[in-house]
């Protein structure tokens, strides 16, 4: 963004002092100081919540929507996992719980001005679902390398889980550390 009469525009490069500027259009001039400004103040989106930029230059996720696609996704992969091994075990539901609390967490923090707490709640949901689901890793690994494993479906659905469970952590991860260096 840049800085015209004081306020910002969705520009270029932002002014930051205001000494580089033009002043005629008030755009601060292309320099080293510009790259790294635009590069702390982030690309916004139109309507994108949160939508400050990571320190290497790209967009933060929109926590709660994020928290509701991984949710959604954890309730379909228990639902194909379900429906795959023939509905014989309820076991493989189990993905399905934390997709659920995941989506409410996600819609409560999208409605709340404050979704610091939402989002934190969902951060300990998905580590406890990560603890659950890791030991399937090392089957799903063994699975790929041509073994021999009891029960393979199980394997690849807790190693899927503990995926989408491990990319929304560690946004969320990111998340928590940016707003605290906001407040700052």
């Amino acid at each position: 963004t840049a800085r015209r009469n004081g306020r910002d525009d969705c520009c270029l490069f932002p002014s930051m002092d205001g000494q580089d500027a033009d002043p005629v259009t008030g755009i601060e001039s292309f320099d080293d100081n510009s790259v790294t400004n635009w590069f702390r103040c982030g690309l916004r989106r139109p309507g994108m919540r949160m939508g400050r930029a990571v320190q290497w230059g790209f967009m933060t996720p929109d926590m709660p929507r994020l928290s509701a696609v991984c949710g959604a996704a954890l309730i379909v992969l228990g639902a194909a996992m379900y429906a795959v091994s023939g509905q014989a075990s309820l076991t493989a539901l189990i993905p399905v719980p934390f997709g659920v609390v995941l989506v409410a967490l996600g819609a409560v923090a999208a409605r709340s001005a404050s979704p610091k707490h939402p989002m934190h709640a969902a951060a300990a949901v998905a580590l406890l679902g990560i603890l659950g689901s890791i030991g399937g890793v090392p089957d799903a690994v063994r699975l790929l390398l041509g073994s021999e494993i009891e029960n393979p479906l199980a394997a690849v659905a807790k190693t899927v889980m503990a995926a989408d469970l491990s990319a929304f952590l560690g946004f969320a991860i990111q998340s928590f550390r940016q707003a605290r260096r906001a407040r700052q």
